[in-house]
């Protein structure tokens, strides 16, 4: 997800393109998101790129981040 926000591999739609493949890649390898609703994630994912990997991690697993 971070590579993806912070590449900018698109001119738009880097945020939720990253979000749907984090979504897809969790669903076939038998897990998923906290967040099922983009607009929720979206405070998040637009500071992602700010965020360490354990972040991320915490927030895919339960929806929160960790407080510095």
């Amino acid at each position: 997800m971070k590579a993806l926000v912070t590449a900018h591999i698109f001119g738009g739609a880097n945020h939720r393109t990253a979000y749907g493949i984090a979504k897809m890649f969790l669903m076939r390898n038998g897990r998923k998101l906290r967040i099922n609703d983009f607009n929720a994630a979206c405070p998040f994912i637009s500071h992602i790129g700010t965020e360490t990997i354990e972040d991320i991690q915490e927030w895919i697993e339960h929806g929160t981040s960790q407080e510095p």
